[in-house]
């Protein structure tokens, strides 16, 4: 039997669909040439999880956004929006260096950045 026919079966017939798990974890072999790493998959089960997301947002209010937006003052809150304040009179290089800053252990991240912020406008529609 052929691998398309054998995960067709597996799919249709064998899999459980009530939990996100298996399929999630198939979705992203396939759409990424059939290899993912075991951190990029729980990354994306992370983000189809609802009662990890929830777990994270309470991470976001109760601790991360708190000291950002009361202790520090660098973002404000708006309903469920967290905004940097200034982010608007940002430079895409500004931007960019920032980053970089955050990221210490990757040295070419501000450089994939820069090609980014240059050639997909749509991720900094302002710029």
């Amino acid at each position: 039997m052929s691998s398309f026919a054998v995960l067709k079966t597996f799919i249709e017939k064998e899999m459980r669909m009530s939990q996100v798990y298996q399929p999630v974890m198939l979705t992203e072999l396939l759409l990424h040439q059939g290899h993912r790493t075991t951190t990029e998959i729980a990354r994306a089960l992370l983000g189809k999880d609802p009662t990890q997301v929830e777990y994270y947002e309470q991470i976001v209010n109760n601790m991360v956004g708190k000291v950002l937006t009361k202790n520090r003052n660098i973002t404000e809150k708006n309903g469920e929006t967290y905004q940097l304040k200034g982010f608007d009179s940002l430079s895409p290089n500004e931007i960019t260096t920032l980053i970089a800053l955050l990221d210490p252990h990757s040295a070419h991240r501000g450089h994939d950045l820069e090609r980014i912020i240059s050639t997909e406008d749509h991720f900094f529609p302002h710029c």
